[in-house]
């Protein structure tokens, strides 16, 4: 077999360029700012910013460069404002393979109150089902969440 080998002094570069590479996890705020987007898209930056009572601008670009969130189009308000929706790489991160997996609105609530609390029992639809679990108000503005 062969064996490829490094000479020793490129080995602290080498190691730099694997921990760049490695995905770094996600904070609070750019998973709810994620999941605000989950469940709402396609939204605009002023409405997840009307959700979450801060700018969102720089989460929203380490999203996008994370490749979890893009553009998915404007909106009809002043000056067509982006739209934000997820992508195939955000479902794929999650472990999902439709947004009709996305835990419904009160489990999500639960764990989000309790960081102890077991894993979410996640539901899938019945087959060709196109819309959202129960209990998941697409028209809601906003996920409401204990604090």
């Amino acid at each position: 077999g062969w064996q490829i080998l490094t000479r020793p002094e490129y080995t602290e570069t080498i190691e730099r360029a694997q921990l760049a590479a490695r995905p770094q996890r996600l904070s609070a705020a750019a998973l709810e700012t994620l999941a605000i987007i989950a469940y709402r898209q396609p939204l605009g930056r002023a409405e997840i910013e009307q959700i979450r009572g801060v700018g969102c601008g720089q989460m929203l670009k380490s999203l996008h460069e994370r490749e979890l969130i893009e553009v998915t189009g404007r909106g009809e308000g002043m000056g067509r404002p982006l739209l934000y929706g997820t992508t195939p790489g955000f479902l794929e991160q999650f472990a999902l393979r439709h947004l009709g997996e996305l835990p419904r609105a009160d489990e999500l609530a639960v764990a989000l109150r309790d960081p102890n609390a077991a894993p979410m029992r996640i539901e899938s639809p019945p087959e060709g089902a196109d819309s959202p679990p129960p209990g998941i108000d697409v028209d809601a503005p906003y996920l409401e969440t204990a604090r």
